[in-house]
């Protein structure tokens, strides 16, 4: 497991990257808000496709992003070796528990719902910025399977972190790599 860096930049040559893979047609781009969002709108604009944007936050998150401050202190060895050590544990526990759907914690961030009635919408191209357990593509991509089950989803990511999620993506670049983003609340500029 190693832990890396992505700019803007490298982000925006890794979805050409994740571009290059895809093996199909895609109608509509949902993002998973916030960490997808910015994978989802450049994979969007590159395509020229509408994009829908999802809402669905990790409780820890919250959490995490108020020690935003305390980690800019710290030396990226140790903001590597914390990562780390988060992912671990929870892959560890996430094997001990189940993953109950929470498709409740969903929610449309835009006001536009004709792509839900569109006929013309078949094939949708789901995207977040990481698969962890997997929970929160599984819930998603059966989310938007409740709202219109004729929808054809593959999922996209920029990596992967558990060894055995409970839902893989279809397209990714990076495999067992932590990615720190620029949104991410250790990120160090």
């Amino acid at each position: 497991m190693k832990v890396i860096d992505l700019t803007n930049a490298d982000i925006e040559k890794a979805c050409e990257l994740l571009i290059s893979r895809f093996d199909c047609q895609f109608d509509l781009i949902v993002g998973i808000a916030e960490g997808g969002r910015l994978i989802a709108e450049t994979i969007a604009q590159k395509l020229y496709l509408p994009l829908l944007l999802v809402g669905r936050q990790r409780e820890l998150t919250r959490y995490k992003s108020k020690a935003r401050n305390m980690f800019k202190h710290f030396p990226k060895k140790i903001l590597n070796f914390a990562r780390i050590t988060e992912n671990n544990c929870y892959e560890m526990l996430g094997k001990m528990r189940k993953h109950e759907e929470k498709l409740d914690k969903i929610n449309i961030l835009s006001n536009d719902l004709s792509f839900f009635e569109n006929p013309q919408i078949k094939n949708i191209l789901l995207v977040d910025d990481a698969i962890d357990s997997g929970v929160t593509i599984r819930d998603t991509e059966k989310f938007l399977q409740m709202k219109n089950n004729n929808w054809n989803i593959k999922t996209a990511v920029l990596t992967q972190t558990f060894n055995r999620p409970v839902k893989k993506a279809d397209y990714q670049i990076y495999n067992r790599t932590l990615v720190r983003f620029p949104w991410s609340n250790d990120y160090k500029q």
